[in-house]
């Protein structure tokens, strides 16, 4: 009966450790995931603008791209569409730029990920994607902000 009480206490012991390790260890994950959702975006969107050849920077943002506001997908599809291809509505500023699409996508958003804003600028050649997750933390295409 003693070794059963010692082996319960052990087991006890063991939880109590492993527990929060497991918990945290899920909360990283939640946050690589946005991260690596972040870095996916920038490198498609930097790829379709190095390959176009008719786009800035600046004409990359959640609304020229067809996208709900503060999100990285289609408002029509929601968050766990697979964006196959970029679809460009109208260009900002040049109001007789047709509709054409890029073949550059990026896979559905992460649950973790509470916004996505994507932004360029013309100045810097920068296109920026910021990514904010639900545990607070933020991204920059990619990398921690």
């Amino acid at each position: 009966m003693v070794e059963l009480l010692i082996v319960i206490a052990i087991i006890g012991i063991l939880a109590a450790i492993l527990i929060p390790y497991t918990l945290h260890a899920r909360v990283v994950a939640a946050d690589r995931a946005a991260q690596a959702y972040d870095s996916n975006v920038a490198t498609a969107l930097i790829s379709a603008i190095g390959s176009s050849g008719q786009l800035k920077p600046s004409d990359f943002s959640n609304s020229n791209l067809g996208f709900q506001a503060g999100q990285c997908y289609p408002a029509s599809a929601g968050p766990s569409a697979q964006i196959a291809q970029l679809t460009f509505r109208k260009v900002a500023g040049k109001p007789a730029t047709p509709s054409f699409t890029l073949h550059y996508g990026w896979g559905p958003q992460p649950s973790s990920v509470s916004s996505c804003v994507i932004s360029g600028t013309d100045a810097t050649g920068d296109i920026s994607v910021s990514v904010t997750t639900t545990t607070g933390r933020s991204y920059v295409n990619g990398f921690h902000r």
